[in-house]
């Protein structure tokens, strides 16, 4: 049948229940933004996809803003949809039916740890995590795998790292950095009262990135410009030859200047 559809069924796995967008993490950290506008959930994100609907896309095709200038994250999906769309179209040129159709039927999101791969079966073995049904051991059939786990700090690479220094990519260490970041502000406030010079304090934020960067110049902004005094010195450490190595030469030029403007080492 020339009219059949093909319906795919898609299922989305990982061990964290949120997304996050991590150039905004740490407007989070300092209640700048919400946890939804930072960090939604997968499921919040998937709902509503493969109906079609694009409600909070601009017209530029962009993600729409949220009232402090934020992307809106919820309606990301929308982007896979345009994707969707352009696999119909290469499917139907490649079928040489225009009247058949690809359409995505369903999306689903599945919290869990993969365990491992049985390609012979063609199946992905998981331990579901949560509160319901968590460390069960399940298998998913597929016709078409997709591995997309991204990149993962070690810190064990680095003597004293995994000890001493704070990742910032996840949702948990990003509100274990604000209550350090809280100490930090208790310590500097009663060291000011007592007007006890003892040398400055230091604070390093290793990586420049476009998180790194950031990171670094609300610190100066937090932890020196709020009180008037410069008495918290803070580095950035990058391991490449310029910091915001992937970024266009404008904005790689835009950041070293605030970084030099702002006094960061």
């Amino acid at each position: 049948d020339k009219n059949c559809r093909i319906r795919p069924k898609i299922t989305l796995v990982d061990k964290s229940e949120r997304f996050v967008f991590l150039p905004l993490l740490y407007e989070l950290c300092v209640g700048d933004a919400s946890l939804e506008e930072v960090a939604p959930t997968f499921a919040s994100l998937l709902e509503g996809s493969g109906t079609g609907k694009n409600e909070g896309r601009s017209e530029s095709g962009g993600l729409s803003l949220l009232p402090r200038g934020l992307p809106d994250l919820t309606n990301l999906m929308g982007s896979f949809q345009i994707l969707s769309s352009q696999a119909d179209n290469d499917f139907n040129e490649k079928d040489g039916d225009k009247d058949k159709k690809v359409e995505i039927d369903d999306v689903t999101f599945v919290r869990g740890q993969v365990e491992g791969i049985d390609v012979k079966n063609q199946q992905v073995v998981m331990s579901t995590l949560g509160k319901k049904n968590g460390g069960e051991i399940n298998a998913i059939d597929y016709d078409a795998l997709v591995i997309a786990t991204g990149g993962e700090i070690s810190l064990d690479a680095i003597p004293g790292a995994s000890k001493y220094a704070l990742p910032f990519y996840t949702v948990d260490q990003c509100f274990e950095l604000k209550r350090r970041l809280s100490l930090v502000d208790n310590y500097l406030g009663e060291k000011r009262k007592r007007q006890n010079d003892g040398g400055k304090e230091s604070v390093v934020v290793v990586g420049g990135g476009y998180s790194g960067v950031e990171l670094a110049l609300n610190l100066v902004d937090r932890l020196n410009a709020s009180s008037g005094r410069k008495d918290v010195e803070v580095t950035l450490v990058h391991r490449g030859k310029q910091v915001l190595q992937y970024a266009t030469e404008h904005n790689r030029n835009s950041g070293l200047e605030r970084l030099k403007a702002a006094g960061v080492n």
